[in-house]
């Protein structure tokens, strides 16, 4: 347990020193570990004796970890630095030795001779001589049949008469010498029984012990701190630094306890947690567990950890006894493949006990965690204030009592933004995420893996107790509870007072389970609709929305704590720190009253064009451009649309009830690699065109008088009249000398007239309407027609019958005109009501709702939002009704 210093050993027995452990009459059949403590200046001189060394005779011993330095020993023949003999089954590990050993016969720096069976693994001999007869290793002297050394070196001096080696004097067949290495310049030794000669030069680069493609002689990688090269241990045993032994390799202090991670632990220098090595150093050193910093640096393949123990695996960090006090920060990284099996032990996980600190940010992915009492997938057991956050697992964890996916237990320790999807099962207390909930809270969590128990089993919290509370969490996992009761949805069990679970769900259809000792049961669908988590007066068990990127219907939120993309976790919301599974835009458009726009019901068209021209323009009905959760959703990831492009947006839909389509663009820039998530504000939403009730022509001598009616206006700056001889806008020419001046934005309608006195009589003339708005945008109505005569019909006083005219044109494409005549007295007001119905009978469009006067009219119709087919517009008046037959062409 401390350095010796053996200075002392030169005087004893007449000057003969120290007398080996261990001979041929009583062989050492023990054990010994140095657990890195140092011997020094050890002194034995029994030249005429044989099985000299530390330890003089061994059967089935192990050493480990033991250093000696300065050494001055002597012996006859089985002489070495810490084993003369070392005999059947006898192994030496992560041992080293430096002084002067010599001898007659199988003499060598560290073991004189090693056989039957035995071996030499990770030590070295050097800064000394090592000198005999014959059988003289820098290392070793004779390596008996069967044995082995491995992954060994030497640098002494070394000299004799024959069977002489620099790190090998001889070998017996059949025995191994394996990635191991001997300094040809110090030990002036060409050859060895075994090994590969090094210069000065390649024994001080570590890649001749870590790179098998660049190293003659190594076929297996040292198991070095930083795995360098070809090196994939996590034990770090060796490290390498030019101020260090003389340049060469050394062994780390804690290789079998891992390896002490770079800082001191403190706030402002955390330890810094990188490898296995580092997170066996932690599980290893109870005295760094109370108020320390710990910062994960990458992610952590923790695979070894199956063979470790004996096949106990992970030791967890903390227990019952001392507790994990520090604070650990994952910062997002992963810990894969942990493996832990201590079925007969309690305070099972990663963390088998925290009480106080913070584990934040730390993903343990694919876990395989077997216990028996409070066994998490992370923690085994949290209380008294230890936080848990922006945490998650995946794969299995199994116990018998408080088993959770991510915590067994948490007593007055919350957590929060944090999600499991291991499979979970046990007897009693088993939760997807936490098997048992006492004084604490669990907020915006969630778990997705199945449940297995016999009592108070839950897809979220098995049995929630005295104080504990759930708000804004869900789970969807299968759960199935045994024969012993209380098994839910969400919670299996809950303490009958003082508990709470508020705007909280479970998807019943993947659960299996229609009932939950609270929260609110979902289908799969509902579960998936950002509404059930945002939409307060739509969603039942919902009285305060959930904080989503975007800020959905009543979600006013700033902290964004859930996203949702259809894609990323299955549809389900997922917590906003999960990186999604690609990358999208998501605009929620509001009409200009403010109110949302239901897609893609209510939608008309979109279309999206990339002013970098990456991917001209996308248009709605592409496989890149849906609609998701009443937002356009355009895949910018498919489109190689990317950060700074510069993105236009059009949209066109039409509002429920008798309100007109409305239409606008949104701009913005994608930022970053993530979803966007973009609105049309509102105020700046889409806009009402103008809506027109009616657009006549009257014909009279060398005159014809437009006349034309809106409903509504919105930026109606003004208007122009175009008109052609035949029916083609493309042929036709502005008429009017100014802008007929509009009405801006009204819900009010307005009455507007135009007399074209350029006409000449006999001749058809078609006319159109252009509304202009104030940025400039138009749209064009009509067109409607008519043929001036010298000798003008006379308008009756009474007209005799109501009649639907044919339309003309008819078939048609876009547009057409219906005309129509009101029976009676002139100037008398009628109801009128012209509508438009698909062959279905379903309306597609209402071109005329209100009072209308006695007379003959006409409205244009246009085809652009419909497709190919034929349609029905129906007439009706107080007193009359008709329906007609026309098709769209396109």
């Amino acid at each position: 347990t401390a350095d010796i210093v053996a200075s002392s050993t030169s005087t004893w027995y007449g000057g003969a020193g120290f007398s080996p452990i261990g001979n041929n009459s009583t062989k050492f059949t023990g054990s010994y570990n140095g657990q890195e403590h140092k011997i020094s200046d050890l002194s034995i001189n029994r030249q005429s004796v044989d099985y000299i060394g530390l330890f003089g005779y061994t059967n089935g011993s192990e050493f480990d970890s033991v250093y000696l330095t300065n050494i001055n020993i002597k012996g006859n023949d089985y002489v070495g630095g810490l084993v003369g003999y070392n005999y059947d089954h006898s192994t030496v590990s992560k041992c080293y030795s430096t002084g002067s050993v010599s001898g007659s016969s199988d003499v060598g720096g560290l073991v004189g001779e090693n056989h039957n069976h035995s071996t030499v693994s990770n030590c070295y001999y050097t800064a000394g001589s090592v000198s005999g007869s014959m059988y003289v290793g820098g290392l070793v002297g004779g390596n008996g049949p069967y044995s082995t050394v491995s992954k060994c070196y030497s640098t002494g001096s070394v000299s004799g008469t024959s069977d002489v080696g620099g790190l090998v004097g001889w070998s017996y067949y059949p025995s191994t010498v394996s990635n191991s290495f001997w300094d040809t310049q110090t030990s002036g030794q060409s050859s060895s029984s075994g090994g590969t000669g090094k210069t000065t030069a390649q024994m001080k680069n570590v890649r001749t012990f870590t790179d098998v493609s660049w190293s003659n002689g190594l076929s297996s990688a040292w198991d070095f701190v930083d795995d360098p090269y070809d090196d994939t241990g996590v034990y770090n045993y060796w490290d390498i630094k030019v101020s260090e032994n003389n340049g060469y390799p050394f062994l780390t202090s804690g290789a079998a306890g891992g390896s002490q991670p770079p800082g001191t632990g403190t706030s402002d220098d955390p330890y810094l947690i990188s490898t296995p090595s580092h997170l066996l150093w932690i599980s290893t050193h109870p005295t760094e567990w109370t108020w320390r910093y710990f910062k994960q640096i990458a992610d952590i393949d923790a695979s070894f950890t199956s063979g470790w123990n004996g096949g106990a695996g992970f030791s967890p960090i903390g227990n019952w006894q001392t507790e994990f006090r520090s604070n650990y920060n994952g910062q997002g990284h992963t810990i894969s493949n942990l493996y832990i099996n201590r079925p007969t032990e309690d305070h099972i996980g990663l963390f088998g006990c925290i009480k106080g600190g913070d584990i934040d940010g730390i993903c343990v992915k694919d876990v395989n965690i077997t216990g028996r009492n409070n066994v998490g997938g992370l923690v085994g057991e949290a209380y008294y204030w230890a936080g848990i956050e922006n945490c998650s697992s995946t794969g299995s964890v199994t116990g018998v009592n408080n088993v959770g996916g991510l915590a067994g237990a948490a007593n007055h320790a919350p957590t929060y933004y944090s999600y499991s999807t291991a499979s979970v099962s046990g007897d009693y207390s088993v939760g997807g995420l936490t098997g048992y909930v006492y004084g604490c809270s669990m907020f915006a969590d969630y778990s997705t893996g199945s449940v297995s128990g016999n009592n108070c089993t839950g897809g979220l919290v098995g049995y929630l107790a005295y104080s504990g509370s759930v708000y804004y969490c869900y789970s969807t996992g299968s759960v199935g509870g045994g024969t012993g009761g209380f098994g839910g949805g969400l919670i299996g069990y809950k303490y009958w007072t003082s508990t709470w679970v508020e705007n909280s769900f479970w998807d019943t259809l993947t659960s299996g389970c229609p009932g939950s000792c609270g929260g609110t049961g979902k289908t799969t669908a509902e579960m998936k609709n950002v509404r059930t988590f945002t939409d307060v007066d739509w969603s039942n068990g919902l009285s305060s929305p959930w904080d989503f990127v975007g800020n959905p219907y009543d979600d006013t939120g700033t902290d964004d704590y859930w996203n949702i993309d259809g894609i990323t976790n299955n549809g389900y919301p997922y917590l906003n720190w999960q990186p999604p599974v690609s990358y999208k835009i998501y605009l929620q458009v509001r009409y200009n009253d403010g109110t949302p726009c239901n897609f893609p019901s209510e939608l008309v068209d979109a279309w999206a064009i990339n002013h970098n021209a990456k991917a001209d323009t996308v248009k709605w009905g592409d496989s890149e451009m849906t609609a998701y959760n009443d937002t356009i959703q355009i895949d910018a990831v498919a489109l190689g649309w990317g950060d700074g492009d510069s993105i236009e947006i059009n949209v066109i839909a039409d509002p429920p009830g008798a309100d007109p389509p409305q239409s606008s663009n949104y701009n913005n820039i994608i930022t970053g690699i993530e979803n966007q998530y973009w609105t049309f504000a509102y105020g700046n939403g889409l806009t009402l065109p103008v809506e027109l009730s009616s657009f006549t022509a009257i014909s009279s001598n060398k005159l014809v008088i437009l006349e034309w009616t809106t409903e509504t206006e919105t930026d109606n700056q003004g208007w122009n009249i175009y008109r052609a001889t035949t029916d083609d806008l493309n042929e036709a020419v502005k008429i009017n000398l100014s802008l007929i001046p509009g009405h801006g934005t009204t819900s009010g309608s307005n009455d507007y007239k135009f007399t074209d006195d350029t006409v000449i009589n006999g001749v058809s003339y078609y006319y159109w309407l252009e509304s202009i708005d104030y940025s400039g945008e138009s749209e064009f109505y009509g067109s409607i027609s008519a043929t001036p005569q010298s000798s003008p019909a006379i308008e009756p006083e009474y007209y005799e019958f109501s009649e639907l005219q044919q339309n003309s044109p008819n078939p048609f494409n876009p547009s057409t005109t219906i005309g129509f005549t009101i029976k009676g007295k002139k100037g008398t007001m009628h109801n009128v009501e012209l509508k438009v119905y698909n062959i279905r009978g379903a309306l597609v469009k209402t071109l005329l709702e209100g009072k209308v006067s006695s007379g003959r009219h006409s409205i244009s119709f246009s085809s652009k939002e419909l497709s190919s087919g034929v349609y029905f517009y129906r007439l009706k008046t107080d007193s009359f009704v008709d329906m007609k037959k026309m098709l769209i062409l396109k």
